[in-house]
């Protein structure tokens, strides 16, 4: 969706909708921005860091234009939600809050959970990409 304050455009699961508002679930923000090399910057963050639930309303006169996006696009929303979501949400929180987590040391919710030895690394809040 486009909003009219905004030169980002949001993608998410609508989870709800009422005469006055939709509600979207784990919203993220996609800009896009020229460069100086003849290239467009693509640049994707959290729409809300903090929600509760990732869930956010937004007010229907606010949105502009409203479509479903293209297979490829919901595949990359999928996938990064699914694989990193509840790791961005939790590096996003501490390195924001300026939280740091003792070396070796769990959050006390997984603390007796089976963690796998492969963890992804990944530069927060924003991920940059460029389109030919």
């Amino acid at each position: 969706m486009k909003l009219s304050d905004s030169d980002n455009f949001i993608i998410g699961e609508l989870k709800n909708e009422t005469d006055g508002e939709i509600i979207i679930g784990y919203p993220i923000s996609i800009r896009l921005a020229p460069n100086v090399m003849g290239t467009t910057s693509v640049s994707t963050t959290k729409m809300m860091p903090f929600s509760k639930n990732n869930l956010v309303a937004i007010m229907k006169p606010k949105i502009v234009a409203m479509s479903k996006p293209n297979e490829k696009i919901i595949g990359y929303y999928t996938n990064f939600v699914e694989k990193y979501g509840k790791i961005y949400d939790e590096l996003l929180e501490d390195d924001i809050l300026g939280l740091k987590a003792q070396e070796g040391e769990l959050p006390e919710d997984e603390e007796n959970d089976n963690v796998e030895d492969n963890v992804v690394s990944f530069k927060l809040p924003t991920s940059n990409n460029s389109v030919h």
